[in-house]
């Protein structure tokens, strides 16, 4: 097979070699076009910029993510995070749009690729068919080189307006990147100082709170020496104290002469709210304190009765009924609704405070 082909391809440089249609300057032309390269090679040779096309948009793309993550690290301007949050949404999907045209550019190479590929293919063949007329053969390709060249031009004049516009197009991009990144480091810059002077102003609450709970301590310490001289007072006065433990889920309790139902209890804040029945009106007190008297008046008794709470816990509390020494003798059995009792655990470690409540004070 091969000595064939070599002897037809004599035959056939033989024939062209004593063609009259053959000139030195179709000579001249056959060999400036067999030094020509291949339309295939000037394709490939434009592909190079792509790769940093592809490198340029990842870059673009962790440098958002880095940027996002730390404009999220800003908690105390969260509403400028979600402002920029938009800027950076905007410009991934500005980015996201190039990157399709580059997708359709790069498509589009291929398919010229093809498109060339398919031509030379049907080239081959008509050259395989008119081999038996070597002269009309040898001006049909001709024909179709000066046709190649020709669509070959074209072709490169197309490519070339594509990468000037894929140029200006990143040239933009990168402006626009630039002036976001200048805000977005702008607005960091801002949030890194409000942040700041966040963090100084919860260093001076901490030392004002530290002050005031000192104060408070302090207050704490008074009042149980107070409560102490006013215990020893209350002996020695027209006074009589009738301790009581008032729990919540009892309902209403009698106290002396007195009815009491507790409502709610703040240990944290050291309030709490009841009602307090006496013959027949009903007083309710809300949001009182630890430590507050509650004074009222028991039918003609001038002398006032005082109701003292000196301990806050949960759903109880404990404290003193101040009563005058002349109404000890003349207490009236208090009658409560009939209610369902459950036997209660007594703390051994408790049952002195609870027998000698006006020892207790808010340390506790």
């Amino acid at each position: 097979m091969d000595k064939e082909k070599r002897g037809e391809l004599h035959m056939e440089t033989n024939i062209n070699s004593f063609s009259p249609s053959s000139t030195p300057r179709d000579e001249a032309d056959r060999t400036s076009g067999s030094r020509r390269s291949s339309p295939m090679e000037r394709i490939a040779r434009w592909r190079w910029f792509l790769t940093p096309v592809r490198l340029v948009v990842s870059l673009v793309l962790f440098s958002l993510g880095f940027w996002s993550h730390s404009a999220y690290n800003a908690h105390v301007t969260l509403q400028n995070t979600q402002l920029l949050h938009h800027q950076l949404n905007r410009t991934r999907q500005r980015v996201d749009s190039l990157t399709a045209q580059l997708a359709a550019d790069e498509a589009q190479f291929g398919q010229v690729d093809v498109d060339i590929q398919n031509r030379l293919t049907r080239v081959e063949q008509g050259l395989r068919a008119t081999r038996r007329d070597a002269v009309a053969g040898q001006r049909a390709l001709q024909r179709l080189s000066r046709e190649q060249a020709r669509r070959w031009d074209q072709w490169q004049e197309v490519v070339n307006r594509l990468r000037q516009r894929n140029r200006a197009r990143w040239s933009q991009l990168r402006w626009e990147m630039e002036r976001t990144f200048g805000a977005l480091a702008q607005e960091v810059d801002v949030a890194r100082d409000r942040t700041a002077t966040a963090q100084r102003s919860l260093l001076e609450t901490d030392q004002t709170m530290t002050r005031i709970q000192a104060v408070q301590d302090s207050h704490a310490r008074h009042l149980a020496r107070l409560d102490g001289q006013v215990a020893g007072l209350s002996r020695e006065s027209d006074y009589a104290d009738v301790p009581f433990e008032v729990n919540k889920a009892l309902g209403r309790q009698a106290v002396g002469d007195i009815q009491v139902q507790l409502k709610k209890t703040n240990v944290k804040k050291r309030r709490y709210s009841l009602i307090l029945f006496v013959r027949g009106a009903k007083m309710v007190e809300k949001n009182r304190v630890l430590d507050e008297f509650i004074s009222f008046t028991v039918g003609d008794e001038k002398r006032p009765h005082q109701f003292v709470v000196k301990h806050i816990a949960k759903d109880r509390v404990i404290g003193y009924l101040r009563i005058p020494k002349l109404l000890i003798g003349k207490l009236e059995p208090v009658s409560l609704p009939e209610q369902k009792l459950e036997p209660r655990r007594v703390d051994p470690t408790r049952q002195s405070m609870e027998e000698f409540p006006h020892l207790t004070h808010r340390e506790e």
